[in-house]
């Protein structure tokens, strides 16, 4: 989808002359029959010329791609671009066959062929514009597109939507606030479920290893008890008497040595 008037700027080429043309100055549609009439080009400042909507080769992102500088007409050629145009002039009004005013003409939006018309914006209340989105109607049956006014019927009112705007966006928001809540609440009580489960498991994996090893403490106490019961019940055993150790036989004295006789003298 494209809006009319981010198309203007665009330059106009020739496909078989590889020359720029001029450059697009409008969009001309039919809000009656919903279709695209044609383009205004601006050859240089003050002239203008038109070229219909048969003879556009291609409305592309960056360009417009006409055949040849042959498809360029005065606009006294193509009198319905003239009638429909709203560049120059004051912007047409919109209103209902029973007198009521909707506000005044804004975007036009377009398919990418830029060959039919999807919708129109109407301008009207600014603060109501800003608060709930500018309002959006459809080409209906019926409407009018005059020099001045499109006059629209009674039943397009009912047709007209608010797409976007600051309560739209506030509603979003909040929806958004709302879903994420809930999900979190959701999460959370998954999480809780677990860690309640984990715990109730492992609660009763301690409760098992603690009776476990309750019974073996228990177990050996009883074991220490008897064997308690048992030592007193049955006294130890008198240890034998030490025998005293044997004397020793004495040891038998040694013979006085003998004294030797004196030596006699020679003299005698």
């Amino acid at each position: 989808m494209k809006n009319t008037r981010d198309l203007i700027g665009l330059n106009v080429f020739s496909v078989h002359e590889g020359r720029i043309l001029g450059r697009l100055a409008e969009c001309v549609v039919d809000l009656a029959s919903g279709t695209v009439l044609g383009l205004i080009v601006e050859l240089k400042p003050g002239e203008e010329t038109g070229i219909a909507r048969k003879d556009i080769t291609a409305v592309g992102r960056d360009a417009v791609m006409v055949s040849s500088a042959e498809v360029l007409k005065p606009l006294a050629d193509l009198p319905a671009l003239a009638k429909h145009r709203t560049g120059g002039k004051t912007v047409p009004q919109v209103l209902t066959k029973s007198g009521q005013v909707l506000g005044t003409l804004g975007l036009v939006h377009v398919d990418e062929a830029v060959e039919k018309v999807l919708n129109y914006e109407i301008s009207g209340d600014l603060m109501q514009a800003i608060a709930d989105g500018p309002a959006t109607v459809t080409v209906s049956t019926g409407t009018v597109h005059g020099a001045d006014a499109i006059v629209v019927p009674d039943s397009a009112v009912a047709a007209i939507r608010r797409p976007g705007g600051l309560r739209a966006r506030l509603e979003k928001a909040v929806g958004v606030v709302r879903d994420t809540a809930t999900q979190v609440g959701g999460r959370m009580t998954t999480a809780a479920g677990k860690v309640k489960s984990a715990t109730g498991a492992a609660t009763e994996t301690a409760v098992k290893r603690a009776k476990a090893a309750a019974e073996v403490v228990e177990d050996r106490a009883g074991d220490a008890v008897k064997a308690v019961k048992q030592r007193i019940a049955e006294p130890p055993a008198k240890p034998a008497a030490k025998k005293a150790p044997a004397k020793a036989a004495p040891k038998p004295k040694a013979a006085p040595k003998k004294k030797a006789a004196p030596k006699k003298s020679a003299k005698a």
